[in-house]
Protein backbone atom coordinates (compact mmCIF):
# COMPACT_ATOMS: atom_id res chain seq x y z
CA UNK A 1 0.00 0.00 0.00
CA UNK A 2 1.52 3.50 -1.08
CA UNK A 3 0.74 6.09 1.60
CA UNK A 4 0.34 9.69 -0.32
CA UNK A 5 -0.96 12.80 1.11
CA UNK A 6 -4.00 12.31 -0.36
CA UNK A 7 -4.65 9.23 1.47
CA UNK A 8 -3.24 10.95 4.70
CA UNK A 9 -5.75 14.01 4.31
CA UNK A 10 -8.65 11.01 3.92
CA UNK A 11 -8.04 9.58 7.02
CA UNK A 12 -7.66 12.88 9.00
CA UNK A 13 -11.06 13.99 7.04
CA UNK A 14 -12.22 10.82 8.45
CA UNK A 15 -11.24 10.97 12.68
CA UNK A 16 -12.66 14.86 12.07
CA UNK A 17 -15.92 13.77 11.59
CA UNK A 18 -15.77 11.11 14.28
CA UNK A 19 -14.96 7.45 12.85
CA UNK A 20 -12.81 5.11 14.70
CA UNK A 21 -10.38 3.27 13.14
CA UNK A 22 -12.21 0.07 12.34
CA UNK A 23 -14.48 2.35 10.36
CA UNK A 24 -11.94 4.30 8.39
CA UNK A 25 -10.08 0.97 7.62
CA UNK A 26 -13.30 -0.52 6.47
CA UNK A 27 -14.33 2.50 4.63
CA UNK A 28 -10.91 2.99 3.03
CA UNK A 29 -10.27 -0.75 2.40
CA UNK A 30 -6.96 -0.32 4.94
CA UNK A 31 -4.89 -3.07 5.82
CA UNK A 32 -2.94 -1.43 8.51
CA UNK A 33 -4.64 1.05 10.97
CA UNK A 34 -4.97 4.87 10.48
CA UNK A 35 -2.67 5.93 13.23
CA UNK A 36 0.44 3.31 12.01
CA UNK A 37 0.33 4.60 8.28
CA UNK A 38 0.42 7.81 9.88
CA UNK A 39 3.09 7.53 11.85
CA UNK A 40 5.05 5.48 8.98
CA UNK A 41 4.28 8.58 6.97
CA UNK A 42 5.21 10.84 9.05
CA UNK A 43 8.76 9.20 9.62
CA UNK A 44 8.99 9.44 5.92
CA UNK A 45 7.35 12.34 4.58
CA UNK A 46 11.19 14.02 3.92
CA UNK A 47 11.90 11.28 2.08
CA UNK A 48 11.56 10.15 -1.19
CA UNK A 49 11.12 6.64 -3.66
CA UNK A 50 13.77 5.98 -6.12
CA UNK A 51 11.35 6.33 -8.47
CA UNK A 52 10.38 10.28 -6.99
CA UNK A 53 13.69 11.14 -6.94
CA UNK A 54 14.31 9.87 -10.47
CA UNK A 55 11.87 12.01 -11.67
CA UNK A 56 13.71 14.86 -9.73
CA UNK A 57 17.00 14.15 -10.72
CA UNK A 58 16.04 14.03 -14.81
CA UNK A 59 17.95 17.60 -15.09
CA UNK A 60 21.00 16.18 -14.08
CA UNK A 61 21.50 13.11 -15.07
CA UNK A 62 20.98 13.63 -18.57
CA UNK A 63 19.09 12.10 -21.47
CA UNK A 64 17.86 8.46 -21.00
CA UNK A 65 15.92 6.25 -22.92
CA UNK A 66 12.76 5.85 -20.95
CA UNK A 67 11.52 6.59 -17.18
CA UNK A 68 13.17 2.42 -16.11
CA UNK A 69 16.75 3.62 -16.96
CA UNK A 70 16.59 6.56 -14.62
CA UNK A 71 15.26 4.94 -11.71
CA UNK A 72 18.24 2.44 -12.63
CA UNK A 73 20.84 5.41 -13.03
CA UNK A 74 19.61 6.57 -9.45
CA UNK A 75 20.17 2.85 -8.25
CA UNK A 76 23.56 2.65 -9.76
CA UNK A 77 25.08 6.11 -7.98
CA UNK A 78 23.14 4.67 -4.46
CA UNK A 79 25.12 1.53 -5.27
CA UNK A 80 28.64 3.37 -5.86
CA UNK A 81 27.79 5.61 -2.98
CA UNK A 82 27.22 9.47 -4.65
CA UNK A 83 23.77 9.28 -3.64
CA UNK A 84 22.99 8.06 -0.05
CA UNK A 85 20.11 6.24 0.74
CA UNK A 86 18.36 4.07 3.79
CA UNK A 87 16.89 0.66 2.23
CA UNK A 88 14.33 -0.18 4.32
CA UNK A 89 13.56 -3.88 2.79
CA UNK A 90 13.61 -5.63 -0.35
CA UNK A 91 10.06 -5.10 -1.15
CA UNK A 92 10.05 -1.40 -0.28
CA UNK A 93 12.83 -0.13 -1.24
CA UNK A 94 15.44 2.55 -0.41
CA UNK A 95 14.29 6.06 0.59
CA UNK A 96 16.20 9.10 0.35
CA UNK A 97 16.05 12.42 2.06
CA UNK A 98 14.61 15.41 0.23
CA UNK A 99 17.95 16.92 1.15
CA UNK A 100 20.39 14.41 -0.19
CA UNK A 101 18.22 15.31 -3.43
CA UNK A 102 19.12 19.18 -3.23
CA UNK A 103 22.57 17.97 -2.23
CA UNK A 104 23.24 16.04 -5.36
CA UNK A 105 21.99 18.71 -7.45
CA UNK A 106 24.06 21.02 -6.30
CA UNK A 107 27.20 18.98 -6.75
CA UNK A 108 26.32 18.35 -10.16
CA UNK A 109 26.01 21.74 -11.35
CA UNK A 110 29.84 22.37 -10.18
CA UNK A 111 32.40 22.59 -12.83
CA UNK A 112 35.97 21.07 -12.61
CA UNK A 113 37.18 23.50 -11.61
CA UNK A 114 34.94 24.18 -8.47
CA UNK A 115 35.79 20.25 -7.97
CA UNK A 116 39.68 21.17 -8.19
CA UNK A 117 39.16 24.05 -5.70
CA UNK A 118 37.33 22.43 -3.61
CA UNK A 119 39.91 19.45 -3.06
CA UNK A 120 43.02 21.49 -2.96
CA UNK A 121 41.40 23.42 -0.24
CA UNK A 122 40.30 20.19 1.61
CA UNK A 123 43.92 18.77 0.88
CA UNK A 124 45.29 22.22 2.53
CA UNK A 125 43.46 21.56 5.73
CA UNK A 126 44.52 17.71 5.94
CA UNK A 127 48.19 18.56 5.13
CA UNK A 128 47.77 21.33 8.14
CA UNK A 129 45.99 19.16 10.78
CA UNK A 130 48.78 16.71 9.93
CA UNK A 131 51.59 18.87 10.32
CA UNK A 132 49.84 19.73 13.94
CA UNK A 133 50.20 16.24 14.46
CA UNK A 134 53.41 15.28 13.58
CA UNK A 135 54.12 19.02 15.68
CA UNK A 136 52.56 17.55 18.55
CA UNK A 137 54.41 13.88 18.64
CA UNK A 138 57.59 15.46 18.09
CA UNK A 139 57.10 17.44 21.26
CA UNK A 140 56.24 15.16 23.25
CA UNK A 141 58.88 12.91 22.06
CA UNK A 142 61.41 15.83 22.65
CA UNK A 143 60.02 15.86 26.48
CA UNK A 144 60.80 12.27 27.40
CA UNK A 145 64.51 12.74 26.56
CA UNK A 146 64.23 15.60 29.52
CA UNK A 147 64.63 14.16 33.28
CA UNK A 148 61.33 14.32 34.87
CA UNK A 149 61.72 17.40 37.43
CA UNK A 150 59.01 19.47 36.02
CA UNK A 151 55.71 18.39 37.29
CA UNK A 152 53.62 21.00 35.45
CA UNK A 153 55.68 19.26 32.00
CA UNK A 154 55.09 16.13 32.77
CA UNK A 155 51.48 17.23 33.39
CA UNK A 156 51.07 18.96 29.79
CA UNK A 157 52.77 15.92 28.50
CA UNK A 158 50.09 12.99 29.76
CA UNK A 159 47.64 15.79 28.42
CA UNK A 160 48.09 16.25 25.18
CA UNK A 161 48.85 12.69 24.72
CA UNK A 162 45.96 12.07 26.11
CA UNK A 163 43.98 14.08 24.06
CA UNK A 164 45.72 12.10 20.90
CA UNK A 165 44.48 8.75 21.94
CA UNK A 166 40.83 10.77 22.55
CA UNK A 167 41.05 11.28 18.91
CA UNK A 168 41.53 8.71 17.29
CA UNK A 169 38.97 6.71 19.66
CA UNK A 170 35.25 7.57 19.15
CA UNK A 171 32.90 7.27 22.36
CA UNK A 172 29.72 6.26 22.45
CA UNK A 173 26.93 8.14 25.23
CA UNK A 174 22.69 8.70 25.35
CA UNK A 175 21.02 11.99 24.34
CA UNK A 176 19.62 13.76 27.38
CA UNK A 177 18.16 17.33 26.82
CA UNK A 178 19.23 20.35 28.59
CA UNK A 179 15.63 22.54 29.61
CA UNK A 180 17.62 25.51 29.77
CA UNK A 181 18.61 25.86 26.20
CA UNK A 182 16.37 23.05 24.50
CA UNK A 183 19.45 20.88 22.99
CA UNK A 184 20.53 17.62 23.27
CA UNK A 185 23.63 16.59 25.12
CA UNK A 186 25.46 13.67 25.29
CA UNK A 187 24.76 12.71 29.08
CA UNK A 188 27.64 13.69 31.59
CA UNK A 189 29.41 15.90 28.68
CA UNK A 190 29.06 19.48 27.02
CA UNK A 191 28.80 18.05 23.86
CA UNK A 192 25.17 18.66 22.02
CA UNK A 193 23.68 17.96 18.62
CA UNK A 194 21.57 21.06 16.99
CA UNK A 195 20.31 21.48 13.31
CA UNK A 196 22.66 20.68 10.11
CA UNK A 197 25.05 18.83 12.41
CA UNK A 198 25.74 15.29 11.47
CA UNK A 199 25.04 12.46 14.04
CA UNK A 200 26.03 8.74 14.54
CA UNK A 201 23.14 7.19 15.74
CA UNK A 202 22.34 3.46 16.91
CA UNK A 203 19.83 1.75 15.06
CA UNK A 204 18.83 -1.70 14.65
CA UNK A 205 21.69 -2.39 16.64
CA UNK A 206 24.11 -0.38 14.42
CA UNK A 207 25.42 2.97 14.39
CA UNK A 208 23.75 5.11 10.81
CA UNK A 209 24.47 8.45 10.33
CA UNK A 210 22.27 11.42 9.73
CA UNK A 211 21.77 15.15 10.50
CA UNK A 212 19.78 16.77 13.37
CA UNK A 213 17.39 19.30 12.36
CA UNK A 214 14.45 21.43 13.94
CA UNK A 215 11.17 21.39 13.51
CA UNK A 216 10.66 25.04 14.42
CA UNK A 217 8.47 26.69 16.83
CA UNK A 218 6.89 25.12 19.50
CA UNK A 219 8.48 21.44 17.92
CA UNK A 220 11.67 20.05 19.15
CA UNK A 221 15.18 18.74 17.40
CA UNK A 222 14.98 15.05 15.65
CA UNK A 223 17.05 12.80 13.76
CA UNK A 224 16.31 13.16 9.84
CA UNK A 225 16.73 9.55 8.94
CA UNK A 226 14.35 8.56 12.32
CA UNK A 227 11.93 11.35 11.65
CA UNK A 228 10.25 14.40 13.64
CA UNK A 229 8.07 11.45 15.84
CA UNK A 230 10.99 9.84 17.44
CA UNK A 231 12.03 11.94 20.51
CA UNK A 232 15.97 12.05 21.21
CA UNK A 233 15.73 11.40 25.13
CA UNK A 234 17.99 7.90 25.72
CA UNK A 235 19.19 7.49 21.96
CA UNK A 236 22.59 6.15 21.98
CA UNK A 237 25.05 8.31 19.81
CA UNK A 238 28.65 7.93 19.12
CA UNK A 239 30.94 10.81 19.06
Amino acid sequence: MKITEELIQKIEMAEKYGATEEEIMKLLDLKASPSEIKEEFNKYKDFVTVSDAAEQLKSVLGSLKNEKAYELKVLRLIDKGEIQAEKLSNKEGYRISKGEIARFIEDSKKSKEEWKKEALHYKKLYEELLAASQGVQEAVQEEEKEPNTNTLVQEEKHEIQANMKLKNKKKTGVLEKNEEDGRYYVKGTEIYFTSGETIEFMKNKKYATSTVEHGGENNDYYIVALGKDIPLDGIKVRY
